[in-house]
């Protein structure tokens, strides 16, 4: 069940106290960025940030007390059979999605967990190292789509059999297919965009992650801010290439001088600029000049 802005206001208390009395607040998230549980005091971590890049975080916990035998529920919620697991044996990410936070006064990160690993010096680990990447990166399982008009007007069709090959036999699928017709444009011919940088390389993230979340049928969690720095852009012509969306982009916002942000919004935050009233936490990609 969704949180309450009066629960949501709770955790934001809760959080602001433990950053004061422990330098920062570390907790886990769930699918949809609302907290599971606080989690114990890093051994270490390392929560970097590059200015138009993806970067990876690093995080080591130690979830067991040899002595007791008590395992922190952050063991379990991201190593099944924690106790059968072997020292230094990857983990990879198995089930819902899972991110991990860090936060200061004014300071917050999120990444996204990608692996876990098992730890320790006794037979059973007692240490578990959560990696992850941070939210710009997420962009990446999007595409910047070179015919987004044909998946506006398209529809899926269910299909039970696979039509290449010989047509006289019978390839059953196992599970049945849901298959959208998408002609892939390969030439420069109605999809190219142009304009001032920052316009452009904003309405292509929100274009490609629009159409990204109706055809994955869910809530759209990531939205874009339309907030414009107000400063100067340089020209810039795109071409759209049906290649992950960062990987599209990223270099020629980089040249362009753009910087491309991604933050999580709570909804004990302040309402942010450039976008529609949110009331859940949400994903907000900002593109700015400069």
């Amino acid at each position: 069940m969704a949180m309450t802005i009066g629960q949501w206001w709770q955790h934001a208390r809760h959080r602001a106290m433990v950053a004061e009395d422990f330098g920062q607040w570390i907790g886990l998230l769930d699918e949809n960025c609302e907290p599971l549980f606080d989690c114990p005091p890093p051994v270490e971590f390392s929560a970097p940030a590059t200015r138009g890049a993806p970067v990876s975080g690093r995080f080591l916990h130690k979830v067991a007390d040899g002595a007791s035998g008590a395992v922190h529920p952050l063991a379990d919620e991201l190593i099944a059979d924690f106790g059968a697991a072997q020292n230094g044996q990857l983990i990879e990410a198995d089930g819902p999605t899972r991110y991990i936070m860090v936060e200061r006064p004014g300071f917050r990160r999120v990444y996204r967990i990608t692996h876990t690993v098992a730890r320790g010096t006794f037979h059973t680990p007692t240490l578990v190292e959560i990696n992850g990447t941070d939210l710009l990166s997420i962009l990446n399982r999007h595409v910047a789509w070179s015919n987004p008009q044909a998946l506006r007007t398209g529809s899926f069709q269910t299909f039970t059999r696979d039509w290449v090959g010989d047509p006289t036999k019978l390839e059953l699928y196992k599970t049945p297919r849901d298959l959208m017709h998408y002609p892939m444009v390969t030439a420069v011919d109605g999809v190219t965009m142009e304009g001032p940088a920052e316009t452009v390389i904003r309405n292509v993230i929100a274009n490609s992650l629009e159409i990204g979340f109706v055809l994955w049928g869910k809530g759209q969690r990531i939205v874009v801010s339309t907030a414009s720095s107000g400063l100067p852009s340089p020209h810039l012509v795109y071409t759209a290439d049906d290649q992950p969306l960062w990987d599209s982009i990223g270099a020629l916002a980089l040249q362009a001088g753009i910087t491309v942000t991604c933050d999580l919004w709570f909804p004990s935050d302040p309402q942010p600029i450039g976008v529609k009233l949110l009331t859940q936490p949400t994903m907000i990609v900002r593109v700015t000049q400069g």
